[in-house]
């Protein structure tokens, strides 16, 4: 709907740990979502954690596996957020200050394959 193209989204997007899967949809897939969501949300918007979370909570809303035999489901759903939250302020696409959370910078999405593979090999 934002004319990008799948292929080259920004590293951000790509989830690259070993996990037993919480959603029903590849979460690079949510990841990327959640990067276009923020794509429509005016730079320095602002958030309380809270808020934040929520927001993050309802763009995965729908998309969480449920497992009956797993204790505090919830925590680990928070948990992912909270680790894709820190990958976001690690990419400095959202800052915090105080107790805020707020939309610091667009994400970059790469302009071709070269260009991404080029970016790729010195990812750590």
């Amino acid at each position: 709907m934002q004319q990008h193209d799948l292929r080259l989204i920004p590293i951000v997007a790509h989830y690259q740990k070993d996990d037993w899967p919480l959603m029903s949809v590849k979460r690079t897939f949510f990841q990327t979502e959640l990067l276009l969501k923020l794509e429509q949300f005016e730079l320095k918007t602002l958030w309380t954690k809270t808020d934040w979370l929520l927001l993050l909570g309802s763009i995965a809303k729908g998309n969480w596996l449920s497992f009956e035999c797993v204790r505090q489901i919830k925590r680990y759903q928070q948990r992912y957020l909270i680790e894709f939250t820190n990958e976001l302020i690690a990419a400095a696409i959202i800052r915090t200050q105080d107790e805020l959370i707020y939309l610091n910078q667009y994400p970059v999405w790469f302009q071709s394959e070269f260009e991404k593979n080029e970016q790729i090999k010195n990812v750590p």
